[in-house]
């Protein structure tokens, strides 16, 4: 029993002895473990912010390229469209005289190095400036066309009378270089004095913008139109189509006109306010009744019991026009024309002009023959002053040939008045006279107007013919 009790004793002093080292044995095992579930979790959480890091980056990517295909969708057409509408190149501008003297110059040009105007034309750019001499017999015309491509033929844009007296400046001109573009074409013209008239086709919108010191003129419809200077004053006249007016001194202050308005500003004025255009003192004068009598009369004659011509309404539907014709070969002298008994006092009258719009469709002898009498298109305005004596007021216009002094004058030698104005073949054209008052000392009253073609072989259309008194 001794040795039992010994052998428990060593037995439980041997255990007693190995826990301790027991315990450390375990010890690094479980700091072992607790350090593997640290290392597991940093690497949890490393992966979790690559994973997060990851997924920015990708809406990043993501937002990127949405943003570039709003730009490539919004962006790329946005940028062509504006290429389209806004790319552009200039039209043909050409001015050529008609009668008397005009000069013109450029930009680069000096005003006193001003080059004269031709028969033939000079071509113009943006920033030249056309000058009309001050006398009453010069005048001349301001075509702009489109130019011709292999595919299409020369476009008339505009065509523009310019008078005694005045200057204008070609400010900007251009057109639209695209036919997708939404632009039109674009003409900005400034003047300082005298008188214009232009005329734009059916067939294109042009924008057109007339700027004088007191208002400014907007043009977007086809028609007819006339800006005039007096003084310091401005006026502007709708005679066909539809204008924006506006004074240049208040932008924000504007009228519109419509055919058959016209309205005066000057400095003072306060308001834009339209009135009607000057009284018209023939009848029918734009041959919409489709017969001439009674208010016209025809007047036909010949030389040498020659062939006479023909005065008639033609195209009464569609556009009426009075068709004056005589052609032939060999056919002499001949006179052909209409005329209307006026009968009106004039005396108290302060403007009083003459407006015809026509075209000459042939002539065969020069300018207006030897002695300036035989213009394809003559009027004839019969008149009486206050001391009852009468008078004559003539003007003239011819397409062919060139005037050349006693040789070919464009003037009438035994009724030498005003210079008779040269106007091309085959082109509708408009002509309004200046004040006749003011031409005519002491005229009363007006008898007789009269339209007539005379010389060979001819023929011409007028469309409509007034004589238009302001009081």
């Amino acid at each position: 029993s001794m040795s039992l009790r010994s052998q428990r004793l060593s037995l439980h002093t041997i255990r007693g002895n190995a826990s301790p080292n027991i315990a450390q044995a375990t010890a690094p095992n479980a700091h072992a473990g607790s350090g593997t579930d640290i290392n597991r979790q940093r690497s949890n959480n490393l992966m979790n912010g690559n994973e997060t890091h990851l997924q920015r980056r990708a809406w990043l990517v993501l937002l990127a390229a949405f943003a570039t295909c709003c730009v490539l969708t919004v962006g790329v057409p946005s940028t062509v469209l504006y290429i389209v509408n806004s790319a552009s190149y200039a039209p043909n501008i050409t001015v050529r005289l008609q009668a008397g003297i005009v000069t013109a110059f450029c930009d680069n040009e000096p005003e006193q190095d001003a080059k004269v105007v031709s028969v033939q034309g000079r071509p113009l750019t943006e920033g030249c400036t056309i000058m009309v001499g001050a006398d009453n017999e010069s005048i001349a015309e301001l075509f702009v066309d489109r130019p011709s491509t292999a595919s299409e033929p020369i476009l008339p844009l505009m065509r523009m009378q310019l008078y005694a007296g005045t200057r204008l400046k070609i400010d900007q001109a251009r057109l639209p270089r695209f036919r997708l573009s939404a632009a039109l074409p674009s003409l900005i013209f400034g003047m300082s004095r005298g008188r214009i008239e232009l005329q734009t086709p059916t067939a294109t919108p042009v924008q057109i913008k007339v700027n004088t010191t007191e208002l400014g003129m907007s043009i977007a419809e086809p028609g007819a139109y006339a800006v005039w200077i007096d003084g310091v004053q401005s006026q502007a006249f709708v005679w066909e189509g539809q204008a924006k007016i506006s004074k240049t001194d208040s932008m924000m202050l504007a009228q519109t006109l419509r055919a058959g308005q016209r309205l005066r500003v000057d400095a003072s004025s306060e308001g834009l306010t339209p009135i009607s255009l000057p009284q018209n003192l023939v009848r029918n004068s734009d041959f919409s009744s489709t017969l001439l009598s009674p208010n016209w009369r025809v007047l036909l004659d010949t030389s040498d019991g020659k062939m006479t011509g023909t005065a008639a309404i033609t195209s009464a539907i569609i556009m009426p026009m009075l068709d004056l014709s005589r052609v032939g070969e060999n056919l002499g002298w001949g006179h052909t024309g209409v005329v209307q008994d006026i009968s009106a006092v004039v005396s108290d009258t302060r403007d009083l002009r003459v407006r015809i719009a026509f075209q000459i469709l042939e002539q065969q002898i020069e300018v207006c023959g030897s002695q300036g009498s035989e213009c394809p298109l003559m009027i004839d305005m019969r008149y009486r002053r206050k001391d009852d004596s009468s008078g004559q007021w003539l003007q003239g216009f011819y397409a062919r040939g060139q005037a050349l002094g006693g040789v070919l004058p464009d003037y009438m030698i035994a009724n030498r008045q005003g210079r008779h104005i040269f106007k091309p073949a085959g082109m509708p054209q408009l002509f309004v006279s200046e004040n006749l008052i003011q031409i005519i000392p002491g005229i009363e009253r007006v008898e007789t107007l009269e339209v007539y073609a005379e010389g060979h072989s001819v023929h011409i259309q007028v469309l409509r013919v007034e004589l238009l008194s302001d009081r």
